[in-house]
């Protein structure tokens, strides 16, 4: 009767995990990209990043989602603050200089990197900062102190996921 009962259980087992498979396969998103920007969200939330005193945070933002090379095979997570500070773009390079937050998985520190949308500097194409930018180009032009954006981006595996491939 004991192995009446295992054949069964495996049987109906490898049955849940075939539908599973030719379910998976009929859907463009793969889920595992949603808890993934989840975590990675909330570890950059977590994290006691060296916001000056007198740091004002204007806004948060958070993506997941490809770069903007189609066929990349690979997803971002990016999470960032753009803030105003009174201090000098030096001052505010050195403060962030070593900070960082756990990856998604928790096994590696991902350093957290500073722009300033002033300078004529390229912004990177394999993260959305560009276009979080539009949102606060006209604030940025007319703010008598520093403004700067201080995020952090984690690229992961692609796993068929076509939010990843924009």
């Amino acid at each position: 009767m004991d192995s009446r009962v295992m054949r069964y259980f495996l049987l109906s087992f490898g049955i849940l995990i075939l539908i599973v498979i030719i379910l998976y396969q009929g859907l463009p998103i793969n889920p595992i990209h949603d808890f993934n920007h989840w975590v990675f969200d909330r570890h950059y939330r977590a994290a006691l990043l060296p916001h000056p005193n007198d740091s004002v945070l204007l806004a948060y933002k958070s993506y997941f989602g490809g770069p903007d090379d189609h066929g990349s095979w690979t997803c971002i997570y990016a999470a960032g603050e753009f803030r105003s500070s009174s201090l000098p773009k030096a001052e505010l390079l050195q403060r962030y200089a070593t900070s960082t937050i756990r990856s998604v998985y928790g096994l590696k520190k991902i350093p957290v990197q500073i722009l300033f949308p002033d300078e004529p500097a390229m912004w990177p194409l394999n993260y959305p900062l560009g276009d979080w930018w539009p949102d606060f180009s006209e604030q940025a032009k007319t703010a008598t102190t520093t403004i700067y954006l201080v995020y952090a981006a984690e690229k992961r595996p692609f796993w068929g996921d076509l939010r990843c491939d924009d």
